[in-house]
């Protein structure tokens, strides 16, 4: 099933978010996750899915208040020292660049079954970021779900 198929059938059947996510879940039960992210993102989801978390993840948050403003090249005279970005369109690329490399990078060994390099990886975090904060993932889900009804304001309902 192609994923306007599945469009049509949750529109056609009046299937919730739920009911649409229970049936997400038995195809990879089914057919395993490789199979599911293809059917969802197409033969490229191993390109658009980095993309997608850095830009979920890094792009569209701080970072992103820290690029916006005028360059310094471009600002008019008495432009407040806030108004001026902190990174240029050049560092922000490198920036991206980086993170998508990174989280593609990841979701390879992951994707190619090569646990005990992900398990080397998952160790770095107890080496120096002991004094992190643990993810507040309560205050993520409320803010997934404000997106979420948002987009679909404008966009089919899942």
């Amino acid at each position: 099933m192609l994923k306007e198929e599945l469009i049509e059938y949750i529109e056609e059947y009046g299937l919730t978010r739920n009911d649409t996510n229970d049936f997400i879940a038995d195809a990879i039960y089914n057919n395993g996750p490789e199979e599911l992210l293809e059917f969802l993102s197409g033969k490229d989801f191993m390109n658009d899915l980095p993309k997608a978390l850095a830009i979920y993840c890094f792009r569209n948050g701080p970072i992103e208040d820290m690029h916006a403003g005028y360059s310094v090249e471009t600002a008019p005279e008495g432009t407040k020292p806030e108004d001026i970005s902190q990174l240029s369109q050049e560092d922000m690329k490198i920036l991206n660049k980086y993170i998508v490399d990174k989280l593609g990078f990841m979701l390879h060994l992951l994707m190619e079954g090569r646990y005990t390099d992900m398990a080397t990886l998952l160790e770095w975090p107890q080496l120096c970021s002991s004094d992190w904060d643990d993810p507040d993932i309560e205050k993520e889900e409320t803010k997934w779900q404000n997106f979420l009804a948002e987009i679909q304001k404008t966009h089919i309902k899942l």
